[in-house]
């Protein structure tokens, strides 16, 4: 657990008219630092002039035992978030264009610290500039290191999947081939697709012992994108052969991932923890979503997904069927809610899941000063951010256990391989007459 006041102190020093009125020249990005002025700012010193009372030692004393009593309730908290065209502003920015990243920045670090979480699969990222800028100030709110990486391949417009983390992210690499084991598929314009439209990413997070495997994905947008860039058209022809190529190529996107998440898996999913998140782009019952999750026979939330079953080693199952009712949305078009972010784990994390953590949360609007006066409102993010909580102790419970039972397999087949070969370690005879 961590502690708030940071956030708190940084979000008095970006909201007052001082910060919120900067001259063009005093707020620059360089080498990937954003200088927020956390340490040694006026309004941190003020407030810890004033916490030094007895009632406030008292409120610490008990804060800190709280913490400890919950830090040994260890959890694992993962989080999808689409974070919006997410982008580090050029030199020449306009100053609502610079107030606005600070601001966007500051949102996002207070809502990752308040949702309290250890691993962030990102969408919509453009650079590893604004990566750079995030984890900084997400790791001055909390006061430890954030790491991140970034796919390498993004789409068009150059927008990344990335997974950001306190831990160490290990062997990240692309998934963006798109698996030659399913039949050609081509696009409205004829061609051959032969790539995911934007990278997924996969990884390895080490957290409290345990290899977790992250997959951060994006597919292809509900958006239909016409020759030339048109978002419309008046040829019902070209309107019908498009959207039903928008659609074919997110299910064979979707099922060209699968396949690569199987090997990751690996008939493992029992005892192996590995989660696929992002903005899936469909709802839970779409077919794109649906081939994700592998064998069919059970589904999260229903009798079944306890009753186990040879599909289990393979399966993924989706967080998102749990979000309680009336806030299972993560985006509204037309005045409905859809879920399509998504966190979909294996059955080693579902047996983990703390009862009652998945949720869906705005990142509520912001207001931004010009140092003309004029103030400005806008949105950090278009998407809820999901977010799944699972029990460190029984995931280290599970995944150790299976290895203690593997070792006891291993060890089983290698004495009756030395009994069929007449040698016997365990036996003293053999050992007197060698």
């Amino acid at each position: 657990m961590f502690s708030k006041r940071n956030a708190c102190l940084l979000k008095q020093k970006m909201s007052s008219p001082e910060s919120q009125s900067i001259p063009e020249d005093a707020v620059t990005f360089t080498q990937g630092q954003l200088d927020l002025g956390l340490e040694e700012s006026p309004v941190a010193t003020e407030i810890d002039d004033q916490t030094n009372t007895p009632d406030s030692e008292q409120q610490d004393m008990e804060s800190e035992a709280n913490s400890e009593q919950l830090s040994e309730e260890e959890t694992l908290v993962t989080v999808t978030l689409n974070a919006y065209n997410l982008r580090r502003p050029k030199k020449n920015a306009s100053e609502k264009d610079r107030l606005q990243y600070q601001s966007k920045l500051l949102a996002f670090a207070e809502h990752i610290d308040e949702i309290e979480a250890d691993v962030v699969a990102l969408q919509e990222i453009f650079d590893d500039g604004s990566l750079d800028d995030l984890t900084e100030v997400v790791g001055q709110v909390q006061e430890r290191k954030w790491n991140f990486s970034i796919a390498d391949k993004g789409d068009s417009r150059g927008i990344h999947t990335a997974i950001i983390s306190p831990y160490e992210i290990k062997d990240a690499h692309d998934i963006v081939e798109m698996n030659p084991a399913l039949p050609e598929v081509r696009s409205a314009r004829d061609s051959v697709v032969t790539r995911l439209g934007r990278a997924a990413l996969a990884a390895t997070v080490e957290v409290e012992g345990i290899d977790v495997d992250i997959v951060a994905a994006h597919l292809k947008s509900q958006l239909d994108i016409y020759e030339g860039g048109r978002q419309h058209t008046s040829d019902m022809t070209e309107e019908a052969v498009t959207e039903v190529s928008t659609h074919t190529k997110r299910l064979y996107e979707a099922g060209s991932l699968r396949i690569d998440v199987a090997t990751i898996i690996d008939g493992k999913g029992n005892e192996k923890p590995v989660v696929v998140m992002g903005d899936l782009n469909a709802d839970r019952d779409a077919p794109s979503t649906k081939v994700l999750l592998g064998p069919d026979g059970s589904e999260m939330g229903t009798s079944a997904a306890e009753k186990p079953d040879k599909g289990d080693a393979d399966r993924l199952f989706n967080m998102t069927e749990v979000l309680p009712e009336g806030e299972d949305w993560t985006i509204k078009h037309g005045g409905e809610g859809h879920v399509y972010d998504h966190i979909l784990a294996t059955n080693a994390l579902r047996k983990a899941l703390v009862e009652g953590s998945v949720s869906a949360t705005s990142i509520p609007k912001r207001q931004v000063t010009l140092k003309n006066g004029k103030t400005f409102e806008f949105e950090p993010a278009d998407h809820r951010s999901v977010r799944a909580e699972f029990s460190l102790p029984k995931l280290r419970e599970i995944v150790h256990d299976t290895e203690a039972d593997d070792a006891k397999v291993v060890d089983l087949a290698t004495k009756r391989s030395k009994r069929k070969n007449g040698k016997n370690d365990d036996d003293p005879t053999a050992a007197r007459a060698a």
